[in-house]
């Protein structure tokens, strides 16, 4: 590496998985590494660069940063026509032809001129669903941080199904000589049976004959009652999402208090601040020979 090149700042490879919400998290932090003075090559497929420049102003937002944040462009391997409307297509798609462009990018990037104005990628920061993209940082010598794009609600969430999972839900295990065990049933069926009265409790029904009479006793006999029910809860439900109704209070409440935690977290000394601090440092001391 010569010296001119040395002098340069670092130079970060962003690769988001091409989703609108996880390009948009990783356009933040492009922002915020620019801010710092850190180069940043910001790869996208195809599809989604044609996405991103048509609606928004990403371009002319990062703009402020001449020099220091460009665009690169990669196939997600499906024909530019598709829908792109499978997730699980998509992803096979983009993982079996990523991998290789990725290699091919760094590759070409090795072996660039020192003269152009910027240093070799010195660090990637790869979606943290894609990895495949440690594989390649680790064939090329390449320091590779993992991003998280999951949303903090997502995260919440998930984390109080399973604390209910555990407390509330069948728990099935295999007993002496295989049958199936099941200790405790869920409440829930019993409220959308008895309290709400809204559906039938099939326990552990799987048998067609049984099941189909079931919902002809909802549909046919119990008819008004369902009906009678269901508009009740309609009624609640705009009752609860009008202004002043309990769950216009409890998201007005989650608003504020997560307005407080992101001020608490971006101020200084906080811990997004800590955190991305402590990212900006460790980019700074990344080379690559």
């Amino acid at each position: 590496m010569g010296d001119q090149e040395t002098e340069l700042p670092p130079h970060v490879l962003i690769f988001p998985y091409p989703a609108q919400s996880h390009v948009n998290s990783l356009l933040k932090l492009a922002e915020l590494l620019c801010h710092a003075g850190i180069h940043v090559t910001f790869l996208l497929t195809d599809d989604i660069h044609r996405r991103l420049l048509r609606p928004s102003n990403a371009q002319s937002q990062l703009t402020r940063y001449p020099g220091t944040f460009r665009f690169e462009t990669i196939s997600d391997g499906l024909p530019e026509d598709d829908p792109r409307d499978t997730t699980m297509e998509l992803f096979r798609s983009f993982r079996a032809t990523a991998k290789p462009l990725l290699g091919e990018l760094l590759r070409s990037d090795r072996e660039k001129d020192s003269d152009s104005g910027r240093k070799r990628v010195s660090c990637i920061i790869a979606d943290g669903i894609m990895s495949f993209a440690i594989d390649v940082a680790e064939e090329m010598g390449i320091p590779i941080v993992v991003f998280r794009t999951t949303a903090a609600w997502a995260v919440i969430n998930l984390e109080e199904e399973i604390r209910r999972l555990r407390s509330a839900s069948t728990v099935v295990r295999r007993g002496i000589g295989g049958e199936i065990v099941r200790h405790r049933q869920s409440s829930r069926t019993g409220k959308i049976k008895g309290v709400w009265k809204l559906g039938v409790d099939m326990k552990d029904t799987c048998d067609r004959v049984l099941i189909e009479m079931m919902i002809r006793d909802l549909m046919d006999v119990r008819r008004e009652e369902f009906q009678d029910s269901s508009n009740q809860m309609a009624k609640l439900a705009k009752k609860a999402i009008a202004e002043g109704g309990s769950s216009y209070r409890n998201l007005d409440c989650l608003i504020k208090d997560m307005a407080k935690l992101a001020k608490k977290a971006i101020a200084e000394g906080g811990s997004s601040y800590r955190n991305l601090d402590c990212l900006i440092k460790d980019i700074r001391s990344m080379s690559v020979d």
